[in-house]
């Protein structure tokens, strides 16, 4: 029994965090939310869902990680560094058919000499943006659209 009530705090703590984050996203870069004296910004939100077991592959929040991580920001997530463009490297690494992602990290990347790596495999910033293309080009139905709240087992 108390084993089913630590899964369901789990369950209540991240969709708590990942609609929270959804509003502050909406309400711009500056927004925070004061919790109980505690002020979260969007990108604490993100990386609170991803330091959880089942937020760990949410391809949306780290795409979302990525977009709010300005100026050479980086988070520190259960030990490991992440800076914009390995927060999109992540996020392909789950999920290598967004196209969305793929236009991210292209547009981080820039330059011709700077590399981004997917799957073990080398991608320039022109190869990001063909992936893409390909991925649209061959999508025979519309996928909906990628959200924040996502159901939660």
């Amino acid at each position: 029994h108390n084993n089913n009530n630590a899964v369901a705090e789990s369950s209540l703590y991240l969709s708590t965090m990942q609609s929270l984050a959804e509003i502050l996203h909406k309400e711009g870069d500056s927004a925070v939310a004061n919790i109980k004296g505690q002020y979260l910004s969007k990108v604490q939100c993100y990386v609170a869902i991803l330091e959880t077991v089942s937020g760990r592959r949410n391809t949306t929040v780290w795409n979302n990680l990525g977009l709010a991580l300005v100026n050479d920001a980086a988070v520190t997530i259960d030990g490991e560094v992440f800076t914009e463009q390995r927060c999109y490297e992540t996020s392909l690494g789950f999920d290598s058919e967004d196209e969305v992602v793929w236009t991210n990290l292209g547009i981080t990347i820039g330059g011709i000499k700077v590399v981004a790596v997917v799957g073990g495999q080398e991608y320039t910033q022109e190869q990001c943006f063909q992936r893409a293309d390909e991925i649209a080009a061959a999508a025979v139905v519309t996928k909906p659209s990628s959200s924040l709240v996502a159901a939660v087992e």
